[in-house]
């Protein structure tokens, strides 16, 4: 039977990424596993759309205002998906060393070039000073 409309999916990486700094860092990134639950034997793969992506950051510390974001499809940082974007941060009401932002892909269709691996890499970097990530929330359909 064919499916209608859409299936949302959220991939939540909660892994404090502390002293993020000015420059990207190979070790400082999360790490997203876009597939969908599936069985032991039969998983089934991530053949979707980007539609958004959340993220907070803590001990913001010398002036970090913006973070920039790369996604990629290597550990290593080398095949980029989603180029550099870079983010104001929503600071905090009543804290100003706590921050979030958010980005909007809207349908940003690279599952094509993905078939071979359903895991993405968030790399980050500040503006200036530091920031802590301490959460971070990728959003796709099918």
């Amino acid at each position: 039977m064919a499916k209608t409309g859409r299936f949302l999916h959220s991939v939540v990486n909660e892994t404090d990424i502390a002293a993020v700094g000015t420059s990207y860092v190979l070790a400082k990134k999360h790490t997203f596993d876009l597939k969908v639950a599936g069985t032991a034997t039969t998983p089934n793969p991530f053949r979707g759309f980007m539609r958004s992506m959340f993220f907070r950051c803590t001990a913001l510390a010398g002036g970090a205002a913006k973070v920039t974001i790369r996604l990629c499809l290597d550990a290593a940082g080398d095949f980029t998906i989603l180029g550099d974007t870079e983010v104001t941060l929503d600071l905090g009401v009543t804290t100003a060393t706590t921050g979030s932002g958010q980005i909007l892909f809207d349908d940003y269709p690279f599952w094509e070039y993905i078939n071979n691996t359903d895991t993405i890499y968030a790399f980050y970097k500040v503006d200036a000073g530091t920031a802590t990530i301490d959460v971070a929330q990728i959003n796709w359909s099918e």
